[in-house]
């Protein structure tokens, strides 16, 4: 067992071990959130489908938080408070995104009625009881 300095040398020197599966994985998830990205982005701001931006944005929450573990894995060798608060961030605001996504979602599959009364309208929170 190394002592934590040397370990710590390693990391920024790039001398790390090569990437369990668990972290391929993770990078071939990066990818494909960020190619969801581009494709949310000109789903919302060019084609203006809400369903495929609104699966987009569900997508890509729930993929970050394997990249998010992750790194997580790679940076705790270095500083875990920083390391774990970042992975708190990261998980709230991806949180955040799936349930954006899914709210946005649930209207476009099935729109509240022109006047609707507010039990018709899905809840911001919960929408069409995803949580």
């Amino acid at each position: 067992m190394q002592p934590t300095s040397d370990i710590k040398m390693q990391a920024a020197s790039g001398m790390m071990t090569e990437a369990t599966a668990s972290e391929q994985f993770a990078g071939i998830c990066a990818w494909i959130v960020g190619i969801g990205g581009v494709v949310y982005s000109l789903a919302f701001l060019i084609l203006g489908n809400s369903t495929i931006y609104s699966l987009g944005l569900m997508a890509g929450g729930l993929l970050s938080t394997i990249v998010l573990a992750a790194l997580y894995g790679r940076v705790k060798v270095v500083d875990a408070t920083l390391a774990l608060w970042a992975l708190l961030l990261g998980i709230v605001g991806a949180a955040g995104a799936f349930i954006h996504g899914g709210f946005d979602l649930a209207n476009s599959i099935n729109p509240p009625a022109a006047a609707a009364l507010p039990a018709d309208v899905p809840s911001q929170m919960d929408p069409r009881g995803m949580l």
